[in-house]
């Protein structure tokens, strides 16, 4: 067995020149929401039951956690997109049991401030173009922070205000094996 010895740094220091940071994104049309991704199908069904025969997204008051959030119950957040500047976009409420960022929770914090910049910058651009667009997106995922590597499916939902501006989005996920993603890039 060889001894491998510490950098003067630590642990810490060995573990962060090992890992290094990935993704992967894939964008799938939203009917492919498939029976590998019920809770997410189900979350689409009672959405698209809110907004009607209509094109306008839902508005965010109409949305009962309870009842129209039940199946992705700590894998959803709530993102206030009402700044001109995407990565200005705050977490209304993070997902609690979302673990990509340990025990870190983004409640009240910017998109900005998400520990990986490619992640943060990635993730206002599809944020963006939803909120922009007032359509929904589905997406595969793959992403390493860290030490962490996670895989889940990603469905992203305008809201909209009182006055019919979509300046809100639901994100749901579902975490499940995607090997059709292949592997992450060193």
């Amino acid at each position: 067995m060889a001894i491998v010895p510490f950098p003067p740094g630590g642990k810490a220091t060995a573990l962060a020149a090992q890992s290094r940071n990935a993704l992967i994104i894939r964008r799938e049309p939203t009917d492919s929401v498939v029976e590998l991704d019920d809770p997410l199908a189900r979350v689409l069904a009672n959405w698209r039951g809110l907004r009607g025969e209509g094109k306008v997204p839902p508005q965010r008051r109409k949305l009962i956690p309870e009842d129209h959030l039940q199946p992705v119950m700590g894998f959803a957040h709530i993102v206030d997109c009402s700044p001109d500047d995407p990565m200005n976009y705050l977490f209304r409420l993070f997902g609690s049991r979302v673990s990509l960022f340990g025990d870190q929770g983004f409640t009240k914090r910017r998109l900005a401030e998400l520990p990986d910049a490619e992640l943060a910058g990635r993730t206002a651009t599809d944020y963006f173009n939803v909120i922009s667009k007032g359509c929904p997106a589905f997406h595969k995922m793959k992403v390493r922070v860290g030490v962490r590597t996670r895989s889940y499916t990603r469905l992203l939902l305008p809201l909209t205000n009182d006055q019919r501006q979509t300046d809100q989005l639901l994100v749901c996920f579902n975490p499940r094996p995607l090997p059709e993603l292949g592997d992450l890039p060193w």
